[in-house]
């Protein structure tokens, strides 16, 4: 029976299953970040989903977005948004991720659908609002685990969930 193996599509078998696995784990990393943003903005379970020297930058800028360098400069800007939001539910959806021939980095696109509460910077009140945007990220592996080496997104609506998010956007869009 081993005498019929066929040893290079056993290797390609072996090199489709590997990337199916570091497809699902790069999934697990955009999840593990969600998840983070979700848990009060855990900012130490946040910056673990980045490399040391990881650049995030979300667009355009608000006082929960901009562009950050580096996992310590991530985690503080994290750890800061717990004034801007009361609460966040980040859906990740439609993932296309491309995994290069060496296996060692990555290109990844998510959608985001994220009904949350931003607190009123006049009021000071949490509102409903509902913000809608797309990354396209980096992913590098190290020592076997995959991290993000660059996000960036971004934002295409915020707008108010009680008035309806054509009604009252809540991000300036320019003509």
């Amino acid at each position: 029976m081993l005498e019929n193996l066929d040893i290079a599509n056993a290797s390609s078998l072996e090199k489709r299953l590997v990337r199916l696995e570091d497809v699902e784990a790069i999934q697990r990393v955009m999840l593990r970040y969600a998840e983070g943003m979700d848990n009060n903005f855990d900012a130490d379970a946040i910056a673990a989903c980045f490399t040391a020297d990881a650049k995030w930058s979300i667009q355009p800028s608000t006082p929960a977005t901009g562009t950050h360098h580096g996992r310590d400069e991530i985690r503080n800007f994290f750890a800061g948004l717990k004034s801007v939001y009361t609460w966040t539910m980040h859906n990740m959806t439609n993932a296309m991720i491309d995994v290069a021939d060496d296996g060692e980095s990555a290109m990844g696109t998510f959608y985001l659908v994220d009904p949350c509460e931003i607190i009123d910077e006049k009021t000071g009140e949490p509102q409903a609002a509902f913000i809608a945007g797309r990354y396209r990220n980096t992913f590098v592996k190290i020592d076997g685990a995959w991290y993000i080496k660059e996000l960036s997104a971004a934002i295409h609506h915020i707008g108010s969930w009680d008035e309806g998010w054509l009604r009252k956007p809540l991000l300036a869009t320019e003509e």
